[in-house]
């Protein structure tokens, strides 16, 4: 049903941010509730994938996976949500520009780095530029604090 509304949304002439981040909110919080079945959203995990792309649902972030850890259930990558979204590149199997920028729209306003109001009505290639920017930012920041928490 999630994966159908999205992709009859994302027929329109034009696309909205908006409801591939209704989609992607819905598909994660079902995931995270079970009820989105492993077939529907194949998950592997492979000796010497970097588990900076393993999710767990219902959340965003990551980098809670430990190489040697037993994924749970509930464990997402963003290209396994864009397949199931519809939202991949056919050649490759990967998640599309747009999803990739909304992913990271999302993730930032769930770390309460982005605000909703700073991404209403923008065009996919503007939000990724957005998204890209304020992670940069943040993650200088981030950087900052930790050398001035290290000097004695």
């Amino acid at each position: 049903m999630i994966a159908r509304m999205a992709g009859e949304n994302s027929g329109r002439r034009k696309f909205d941010t908006s409801v591939l981040r209704e989609a992607i909110a819905a598909a994660v919080a079902a995931h995270g509730a079970g009820k989105i079945l492993p077939k529907e959203m194949p998950f592997k995990k492979e000796q010497g994938q970097r588990t900076d792309l393993i999710r767990v649902a219902p959340g965003y972030n990551s980098g809670s996976i430990v190489e040697s850890t037993t994924l749970p259930l509930q464990a997402y990558t963003l290209d396994g949500l864009a397949n199931f979204l519809g939202f991949i590149i056919r050649s490759t199997k990967r998640a599309t520009q747009s999803f990739i920028a909304v992913f990271g729209a999302e993730e930032l306003i769930a770390d309460k780095i982005l605000k909703e109001s700073q991404i209403k009505g923008l065009s996919a290639e503007r939000l990724g530029e957005l998204v890209i920017s304020v992670a940069n930012s943040a993650m200088r920041l981030r950087s900052r604090r930790r050398g001035w928490q290290q000097k004695p």
